[in-house]
């Protein structure tokens, strides 16, 4: 599967507490909609509603095909807490010996 690196994103999302962030993460692999998740504790600063806030979210990493965006972002919406969860995508610049043929295994029609 040449190139098939190219075609795998990391898409990120904080949530407001571990548990929120597992009950993502788990659903969003359990649909195949990424291979994996990975979680941590991170200090966010954020502007919202005018105001400057600081809290503790947790960050949840998902490692997917650009295919699998649009889905994973409804899956995100319908479980997360927030108003307005912040979903970003980026490419994956570079994968080990094939990691990217099983990423799209697992992101693959089920």
């Amino acid at each position: 599967m040449g190139g098939a690196h190219n075609a795998v994103v990391d898409v990120t999302v904080t949530c407001g507490s571990a548990e929120e962030a597992r009950e993502i993460a788990r659903a969003v692999v359990e649909a195949g909609l990424a291979a994996c998740a990975k979680s941590w504790l991170v200090a966010s600063t954020y502007r919202w509603k005018g105001a400057v806030e600081t809290d503790d979210e947790h960050l949840v990493v998902f490692t997917t095909v650009p295919a699998r965006f649009a889905q994973l972002c409804e899956c995100i919406g319908a479980l997360h807490s927030y108003e307005l969860p912040a979903i970003t995508m980026v490419p994956v610049g570079a994968l080990g010996p094939g990691v990217a043929e099983w990423i799209v295994e697992s992101t693959g029609p089920t």
